[in-house]
């Protein structure tokens, strides 16, 4: 399985929130960890359009975390997160623009 579109959206996540490889697959419940994990999580599968079973592949993860963390970050947006908005306008913005 190819995971060139997951390591690309790793890097511009943890270049964007400022943690290291360590630390972004660090099992963690720290919020500054957990945070940009979620919005990797929706981003993998509304963005790029994969499977659950393949992030959490790719994360080795429980596809359980994978769907809790997409699921979070879906009904942060219901609810209007100026913060996470802003934060996905911004992540979107050097996706497009880094496009490889």
């Amino acid at each position: 399985m190819q995971y060139q579109k997951l390591e690309f959206l790793r890097m511009i996540i943890m270049n964007y929130f400022d943690l290291d490889k360590k630390d972004f697959f660090f099992k963690s419940r720290l919020a500054y960890i957990v945070y940009p994990r979620k919005i990797f999580f929706y981003l993998a599968c509304f963005y790029y359009d994969y499977e659950h079973h393949e992030v959490s592949k790719y994360f080795k993860c429980n596809v359980s975390s994978v769907i809790a963390g997409k699921n979070r970050v879906t009904r942060l947006l219901a609810s209007g997160d100026e913060d996470l908005i802003n934060d996905l306008k911004q992540i979107k913005k050097l996706l497009n623009n880094n496009v490889k």
